[in-house]
């Protein structure tokens, strides 16, 4: 006869049982393994994805990887287009767009990092909105994971010093929290604004058919009329390929 199987029901109490005179408590074992971690070295040096959350636009947020210093980019290779090419990496991780950071000066330009060789590069940056029951620190968990998954496996051959981690270190928003338009270039923007709110899938409809226009422009770009602004100058075929 097949032995029965144990129920997974939560615990009766929270109390130590095994703390009480004459109860059985779990088996320990006799020798105890007294190494260093395997895995010291890579906790302390993984790279971090940290994520900053948007002003106006409930549960958005922009992720970045940064170096184990907390603020210099982390070197992705290729993983960031394997997440891009695969659509149940995108959802998992609530991504909803993948780009380059803004220029902090507030020229419409992405902003330029210089390495250690001189040469200059933009700064990669995800844009979060994770499905309804889903939090963003969920979500930038489900993104470390994959990021080091992939990392181990389709890019393993890439890297010279060691396969990187990277670990979610949660909410770095600035205590005032900062339009979208401060991160993502003007075109992003207009792609995001297009994802996430009715009313705007055309340069027609947002600008003269949707009675929200002003409050959208203004969750997106900070300011109503720096957004209308925006949207007017472009051509009404690119507004719609974006």
């Amino acid at each position: 006869m097949p032995a029965a199987k144990k129920d997974n029901k939560a615990p009766a109490s929270s109390k130590n049982k095994g703390a009480n005179k004459g109860a059985s408590s779990p088996k320990r074992k006799t020798t105890l393994n007294r190494e260093s971690s395997k895995f010291k070295g890579k906790i302390a040096n993984a790279n971090q994805v940290r994520f900053r959350r948007v002003a106006g636009i409930y549960e958005l947020a922009v992720a970045y990887f940064v170096r184990s210093n907390g603020s210099d980019p982390a070197y992705t290779g290729g993983i960031i287009p394997h997440i891009e090419s695969e659509p149940s990496h995108m959802s998992s991780c609530g991504i909803t767009l993948i780009t380059t950071l803004r220029n902090p000066d507030g020229t419409n330009e992405p902003l330029q990092k210089v390495n250690k060789s001189g040469n200059a590069y933009p700064v990669t940056v995800a844009v979060v909105l994770p499905d309804e029951g889903v939090t963003l620190s969920q979500a930038t968990t489900n993104l470390s994971k994959t990021m080091s998954t992939i990392a181990a496996n389709e890019c393993r051959t890439e890297w010279n010093y060691g396969t990187p981690v990277f670990l979610n270190k949660g909410d770095s928003s600035p205590p005032t929290l900062l339009p979208l338009s401060h991160y993502l270039v003007d075109m992003d923007c207009i792609t995001i604004m297009k994802r996430v709110f009715e009313g705007v899938d055309s340069k027609e409809e947002l600008m003269n058919e949707n009675d929200n226009r002003d409050e959208i422009l203004s969750l997106v770009f900070g300011d109503a009329n720096e957004g209308f602004q925006v949207v007017e100058a472009i051509e009404d075929n690119m507004y719609d390929e974006l």
